[in-house]
C-alpha cells in the first residue's frame, strides 16, 4: 500500500485499469488537482494543515 499521497498519485497514474474506468481526462485532472493540494499544503505543520481544510470543509 502507498505510504502518502504522492505514493498513491503514482500509483493511480499508472493503473490502466483505473484510466479504463474512468478515463484517462479524469484521471490526469484529478491527480493535477490533489497535485496542486499538495504544492498549497506544503511547509505547514498538521495544525496549520487541519485549520485550513476545516475553513474550507
Amino acid at each position: 500500500l502507498p505510504q502518502s499521497l504522492e505514493q498513491a498519485l503514482a500509483a493511480l497514474d499508472g493503473s490502466k485499469a483505473v484510466r479504463d474506468w474512468f478515463g484517462s481526462d479524469f484521471v490526469d485532472v484529478y491527480i493535477a488537482h490533489k497535485k496542486g493540494e499538495l504544492q498549497h499544503l506544503e511547509g505547514r505543520d498538521w495544525t496549520g494543515k487541519c485549520n485550513l481544510y476545516k475553513e474550507i470543509y
